[in-house]
């Protein structure tokens, strides 16, 4: 089907392309082009070269389009499927003859058509200003190929959030899209951590003045410092590569991870929404290890530092990079453990389709085994990294790392097989309250170790641990020798503390499997009279 054929786009564009509101749009857009560049022109300092203006016009007139797509397509995507449910609509969905697909590219291109109009309306602007501040044409084609697709790929997120959120949780939704919008906000330079530039679509913005397509070369030095250049070239595993290509094919990939969730859940009930497979979601995380495995600035961020550290310096020792990648996966992986949870109403399809097989062992102690395992896989690739990339002066024990990794795992472990429990309870809004009761416990347990001093002595800090691992983040040679078996102890209790949760769900589990149904007994004949 045609895309322009889609019904579901057809619907949308109806709905919000009146003449009225179409006629108005272009009015406001067209009086604030006018405005804005006059004043650009009036107001050009005689220092600046001549035509500056224009370059001003196009950047302030491609950053209205950013915003305008960025925030107002994302709240229009957000409202895609959940304003079906609030307007009745939404079973209308889930038997159209349309595919899943069809459905959702017609949402992900129809919710925001308004708004892609608004950008149309900004066009002249962003052209006057490209021929006056003599643009690059090929670098203003590139930057618009960047808006489009990075806001593809933000609209597919907010419509993965418009699918799962429910009546009352707008604000936070929105709240949720803002932040992870602003998080990819760019400098001009953003190469601490990541050899790679600014992932955010306002780098359509920087680009537009650029007169090169050479990738600039910066030092590490340099690359700390120059916050104000602009560099056109990422390093992936030592290649040298392109940030264009490079963006593109993050946009799109993502947005395709996005896509696929979506079209899975579309025409399904919300009960039983899954945005992936469990295989498909550690595939999603095996990437995004991928990336940051890729990217990470090894050659330079472990470096010995020669001389104390100074406020742009990032280098770090080996036990410190592998306490960062612990602390990214640590959080990855406690979101793959959420989306792979089981409430009561699977757990019970669950049991009429597959009877005692879905409340056994294996079931109470899930979504362990792929959380273990993806974490082991992404832990092990790092500390490879590691051992491979290190200076070979720096403090680096094998041993001590693989210990980290087994350790922080098991912790993920333990939460979630506690949180996995908690969600088969039957108290209202259960995974809400499972948890405010682990922030408590958290809360309170690290008040008391610090009102205690427990965190003054290796020793100390290995029975902290039996509690709350963090410590191991940042676990050093010196802290672990001599109390190694502290350490050890505080490993077997993540484990412990693991398998009473596990008995604890499968408690639940066996609470939840249908009585057999008991036969009526059979009536017994009446006694014949003669």
């Amino acid at each position: 089907m045609d895309i322009f054929s889609n019904p579901e786009l057809i619907r949308n564009a109806r709905a919000q392309l009146r003449w009225g509101r179409m006629i108005s749009v272009a009015a406001i857009c067209a009086v604030l082009s006018l405005v804005t560049g006059y004043s650009l022109a009036h107001e050009q300092l005689a220092s600046e070269p001549p035509g500056q203006w224009g370059m001003h016009l196009l950047q302030i007139a491609l950053g209205a389009q950013v915003v305008a797509l960025l925030l107002g397509g994302s709240l229009a995507c957000l409202n895609a499927v959940h304003r079906e449910k609030e307007m009745n609509t939404f079973d209308f969905q889930r038997v159209t003859r349309l595919t899943p697909w069809e459905l959702a590219v017609g949402k992900l291109f129809g919710a925001p058509v308004l708004v892609y109009f608004v950008v149309l309306c900004l066009m002249p602007a962003a052209l006057v200003g490209a021929v006056v501040g003599g643009a690059r044409p090929t670098m203003v084609g590139a930057a618009y190929v960047v808006l489009l697709l990075g806001s593809i790929a933000v609209h597919a997120f907010a419509m993965v959030i418009s699918m799962l959120h429910q009546r009352g949780t707008n604000t936070a939704a929105v709240l949720l899209l803002i932040l992870a919008l602003m998080s990819g906000f760019p400098t001009r330079n953003n190469r601490h951590l990541f050899d790679i530039g600014a992932l955010n679509p306002f780098f359509a913005v920087q680009m537009v003045e650029e007169k090169s397509w050479e990738m600039v070369s910066l030092s590490a030095q340099q690359a700390e410092k120059a916050d104000g250049q602009l560099s056109l070239g990422d390093v992936f595993f030592g290649l040298r590569l392109h940030h264009l290509p490079v963006l593109l094919v993050l946009y799109a990939s993502f947005a395709a991870w996005f896509l696929l969730a979506v079209t899975r859940n579309l025409k399904r009930d919300p009960s039983v929404y899954e945005l992936y497979t469990p295989s498909q979601s550690l595939g999603l995380l095996m990437y995004i290890n991928l990336l940051m495995l890729g990217f990470f600035r090894w050659d330079y961020l472990l470096q010995t530092r020669e001389a104390p550290r100074i406020f742009y310096d990032t280098r770090m020792a080996p036990n410190e990079a592998q306490g960062m990648f612990l602390g990214l996966n640590l959080s990855l992986f406690l979101v793959l453990g959420l989306t792979l949870f089981r409430n009561r109403d699977r757990i019970r399809r669950r049991l009429r389709e597959l009877g005692d097989a879905a409340s056994g062992w294996l079931a109470a102690i899930w979504p362990a085994p792929y959380v273990l395992a993806g974490m082991l896989l992404a832990g092990l690739a790092a500390v490879g990294m590691i051992q491979w990339k290190r200076d070979p002066k720096a403090e680096w024990d094998l041993v001590l790392a693989i210990f980290r990794l087994g350790i922080v795992a098991l912790w993920v472990v333990r939460d979630l097989l506690y949180l996995q429990w908690m969600n088969l309870t039957r108290i209202r809004r259960p995974l809400t309250m499972g948890f405010v009761y682990l922030i408590v416990f958290y809360a309170s347990t690290s008040i008391l170790f610090f009102a205690l001093d427990l965190y003054d002595t290796p020793r100390r800090q290995a029975i902290t641990s039996f509690f709350s691992p963090a410590a191991a983040l940042g676990l050093t040679g010196k802290q672990w020798t001599g109390v190694e078996p502290w350490w050890l102890l505080a490993m077997f209790g993540q484990v412990a503390a693991a398998a009473v949760f596990a008995w604890l769900g499968r408690q639940k589990l066996l609470a939840l499997v249908p009585a057999p149904a008991v036969a009526p007994a059979a009536e017994s004949p009446l006694p014949t009279v003669g």
